[in-house]
């Protein structure tokens, strides 16, 4: 604001400084303690555009690059459409391009793609996210590569495509480890984490898990937002196989760090909670203001607490997913609100159609190869088949799943299982 009132304003070093200014909040919104006014954001991209030279430049590059990510860290009000911000990140990055600047456009596609990401809508994300892919073998800056191929296995587990997701995470490893730029892996580590702990590698989890600490060396117990999924993670394994102290140590770790901007630990704490039988810690963390850019795993964890709490509202949730689903092909949101529909249907005495929701959540989680999920949903499935008299059909489901608790080491889901095998 200062450089802009020397008079003569430099309005080209005026436009710079107020998009630097801006980049961080917008770019980065979770390196953030506390995020500044949106109103006083807004007035330094004002005072930018005001003074950026007409034309191409880097200076404009940088301001419409700021627009494009707007929603990602002031959430869309009703009435705003993404498509408005992708326009102006996708103006940015063809802009950069013809003035040779490569690691610019990388960084304003990312921003453009954050438009679809605010709103939870994943599925959009993948032509920008592969436009950026032709502009990043000319890139230089290693971190713009490492976090085009974290951002690929972020996209791709919210979409439930864990091959795609586990294919971006290595590839973007195996980069940065030749380029020598190790400190950047704790993102792509993350998300692989979360991608082995979804198609039931747990323990290949923990590896990573452990590997992400050593890491951090001494942020360890107090990591960034780019590593709270790993923790996440870890938590929900140690207290499905009954590890006390290590569950304890996790939420030790999450639950102070618990803010209105902690969009990604938010449903990993929420479903650790549920998990333990914590439902009064559960019901008492206040979803983000950004929610919805982690809107699969906040839509996963809510069906457990609604279930868990006999939420009156329950099944207005299941068609909020069943649509969210659809609109976003985030296939797993799907396979949480047939498992939901399915319990409510089963509460109220209807076996017949409990059993056909539950029948589709188990083809979900089949697909997705989602193991863990799917052994779950079997022990649903196998109290509704016993309810109908179908005690054999019942026996297979409750054996089905138990080895699958068996192989992960799922202690806690054999405490439900094999009382029911004994019957």
């Amino acid at each position: 604001m200062l450089r802009s009132t020397i008079d003569p304003p430099d309005g080209r070093l005026v436009a710079y400084l107020a998009a630097r200014a801006c980049d961080v909040t917008i770019r980065w919104p979770g390196s953030i303690g506390t995020l500044p006014a949106e109103s006083e954001v807004r007035a330094l991209l004002d005072l930018g555009l005001a003074n950026a030279p007409p034309g191409d430049s880097e200076e404009r590059v940088r301001l419409l690059g700021v627009q494009a990510g707007w929603l990602f860290t002031f959430p869309m009000t009703e009435g705003n459409d993404p498509k408005g911000y992708v326009t102006a990140g996708v103006e940015a990055a063809d802009m950069a391009m013809r003035l040779g600047m490569p690691n610019l456009a990388s960084g304003v596609l990312d921003n453009a793609a954050s438009a679809w990401t605010a709103v939870g809508d994943y599925s959009k994300m993948i032509p920008l996210w592969e436009r950026r892919g032709e502009v990043v073998p000319y890139v230089t800056d290693a971190f713009e590569i490492g976090d085009f191929w974290a951002m690929g296995g972020w996209m791709y587990f919210e979409i439930a495509d864990y091959p795609s997701a586990m294919r971006c995470v290595d590839a973007g490893l195996d980069v940065i480890a030749r380029i020598g730029a190790n400190n950047l892996d704790v993102h792509l580590s993350a998300w692989k984490a979360a991608t082995l702990h979804r198609t039931g590698h747990w323990n290949e989890a923990l590896e990573i898990y452990e590997h992400v600490r050593d890491t951090l060396d001494d942020r360890r117990d107090q990591p960034p937002y780019f590593a709270m999924h790993a923790y996440g993670v870890a938590g929900l394994i140690h207290t499905s196989r009954g590890d006390v102290a290590r569950s304890d140590q996790i939420v030790r770790i999450l639950a102070p760090r618990m803010s209105a901007a902690s969009s990604r630990m938010f449903p990993w704490l929420l479903r650790i909670y549920v998990v333990r039988g914590e439902l009064d810690a559960a019901r008492s963390l206040e979803p983000p203001t950004a929610w919805r850019v982690h809107a699969t795993e906040a839509y996963e964890a809510h069906s457990e607490l609604a279930w868990a709490t006999r939420d009156p509202n329950a099944g207005d949730l299941v068609q909020e997913m069943r649509r969210h689903a659809v609109d976003t092909a985030a296939a797993s949101v799907e396979g949480f609100a047939e498992r939901l529909a399915g319990r409510l249907d089963a509460a109220g005495g209807d076996d017949d159609d409990a059993m056909a929701a539950f029948t589709k959540a188990v083809e979900v989680f089949e697909r997705l190869d989602a193991p863990w999920e799917r052994a779950v949903t079997l022990i649903d499935l196998g109290r509704s088949q016993a309810a109908t008299g179908d005690t054999d059909a019942a026996r297979t489901s409750w054996t089905d799943a138990r080895a699958t608790f068996e192989r992960l080491g799922a202690v806690r889901d054999l405490a439900i299982v094999d009382p029911l095998l004994r019957g």
